[in-house]
């Protein structure tokens, strides 16, 4: 499958040699305690990754404290927007997870999966093919799954709206032509974690809606569907108008450093479609590395002021006409 292929050869690229564990001679050997905690089962492969459990954990407490507690009307739509945020933040942290699962075991990465799905409000296993296997592969091609090109023409924003749906139904069909067989395409933990995904995810969705059906649809049902719609606009909005086939020009990158912060440097996107399996706390000096070989168009300082200019304020289509 040249999906598979193509994600095999970036993993290869990006997995360096383990050195040898074994001591040089005179060489002082590690504490039996130390020992036990680096082959700890729940031991993160990487530190960084504290960050990432406790931004699951902090949207899976504010999709839910509000069934238990009453949010004062004044503080309900700072809540709402801060679940908005966490919640895209946990998307960004389980596409993390995929390209460099979080634990060095399989154990607590198939229960991380069930609390990240819970954060996003979506199966965290369901993105592995879509993403990792297509998306990668083909880069926005025309046989991406997710192609920049479901946008049509018109108006910027007209086109985000359609991608956004467009794309959605793209996914939604290329699942269902896999069917249950693609979950043979996944690697663990992600294959045998999916079906508790799925089984999980509804039955948390209906005790909301049974506990209180209002609460859950203003605190958890909206910002997960908005959190959503945010994850495969972001995917337009980072490569459309980019050349699939350049090595430096197939991405569009966000360099502030807020956006970077709350979202793990996924604003460096060249460097992550570069190297998909570094980690993400390293991804911002391998952009500052490549930084000069990228087209000065596709290093935008603000995300903010970039979706404004070209989706709320521009007058004009890519060849300047005004529309």
């Amino acid at each position: 499958m040249r999906a598979a292929r193509g994600y095999e050869n970036c993993a290869m690229l990006t997995s360096p040699a383990r050195p040898s564990a074994q001591a040089c001679p005179g060489e002082r050997t590690e504490s039996v305690a130390v020992q036990r905690a680096r082959n700890a089962p729940w031991r993160l492969r990487h530190p960084a990754d504290r960050r990432s459990l406790v931004t699951v954990l902090v949207a899976v407490l504010l999709l839910l404290l509000p069934q238990w507690m009453a949010v004062p009307a004044w503080l309900a739509p700072a809540w709402i927007v801060a679940t908005l945020l966490a919640c895209c933040a946990s998307h960004v942290v389980v596409h993390n997870h995929c390209h460099f699962p979080l634990f060095a075991t399989s154990t607590p990465n198939r229960l991380f999966n069930l609390v990240a799905s819970i954060a996003r409000g979506h199966c965290a296993s369901d993105i592995y093919i879509a993403h990792n296997l297509n998306h990668h592969a083909e880069q926005g091609r025309a046989g991406d799954w997710i192609t920049p090109a479901l946008g049509g023409t018109g108006h910027p924003l007209l086109r985000l709206v359609r991608f956004v749906l467009r794309a959605t139904i793209s996914m939604m069909r290329q699942r269902k032509r896999l069917g249950p067989e693609g979950r043979i395409l996944l690697p663990e933990p992600f294959r045998s974690s999916l079906p508790w995904e799925k089984a999980l995810l509804p039955i948390v969705v209906l005790c909301l809606l049974w506990n209180d059906w209002r609460t859950a649809l203003v605190f958890a049902l909206l910002p997960w569907t908005a959190s959503l719609l945010w994850l495969v606009g972001v995917n337009y909005v980072q490569h459309e108008g980019c050349d699939p086939d350049s090595r430096w020009a197939h991405s569009r990158n966000f360099t502030g450093r807020f956006t970077n912060w709350l979202l793990f440097n996924n604003g460096y996107h060249s460097a992550h479609h570069l190297r998909p399996g570094m980690h993400w706390s390293e991804v911002k000096q391998l952009h500052e590395n490549i930084a000069d070989h990228i087209p000065g168009q596709l290093n935008e300082p603000s995300a903010t002021s970039y979706m404004l200019r070209r989706y709320l304020f521009n007058r004009a289509d890519d060849y300047g006409r005004a529309l």
